[in-house]
């Protein structure tokens, strides 16, 4: 993400392609700059690249809606994008990619919760909806919450229903 121009500043930012479909032009995004302790600035899309070019991801242009001096062109900036379905880039929910299985119909993991009787958890299959894959696992699109404990060990092994130990 680099700033560009002194009078009208922009930030340019490639997005994956499993993202590009939802930004639209006039966009609202929050910009963040490290350089200057993390202060936010509102901004808006100007641009969305049609074709990806040489890389696997899409230029996005992003005009500062109220720029300061202290802005300066060759800054690194983080970009916040909204996005209709609530989630926020950067805030996606992801899953490791062990935890998922996949079976004749759907890919499924094993969500884990208290048992009633002990200490320990109990397995349940469940279904879930898988996005793009990331540095830290896999975009859960539907199945899941934050929050939710998966089964990331011994997957052959569990059954539906069947209580489990995590080990420390």
């Amino acid at each position: 993400m680099i700033l560009s121009t002194e009078e009208d500043p922009e930030v340019e930012v490639n997005l994956p392609e499993s993202r590009i479909g939802v930004v639209r032009t006039d966009m609202p995004v929050r910009i963040t700059f490290p350089a200057l302790n993390d202060q936010e600035f509102d901004g808006t899309v100007s641009e969305v690249a049609y074709a990806s070019g040489d890389a696997p991801s899409y230029p996005v242009v992003i005009r500062i809606a109220e720029s300061t001096p202290t802005i300066r062109p060759g800054m690194a900036a983080s970009i916040r994008f909204t996005f209709n379905d609530g989630t926020e880039d950067g805030e996606l929910l992801l899953t490791p990619i062990e935890s998922v299985t996949e079976g004749p119909e759907t890919k499924f993991v094993y969500l884990l919760t208290p048992s009633d009787s002990s200490a320990n958890y109990v397995a349940h299959k469940r279904p879930v909806t898988i996005g793009a894959l990331h540095d830290n696992g896999f975009e859960v699109t539907s199945g899941l919450q934050s929050g939710d404990k998966v089964a990331t060990a011994g997957l052959k092994q569990l059954l539906d229903g069947m209580e489990v130990r995590l080990l420390e």
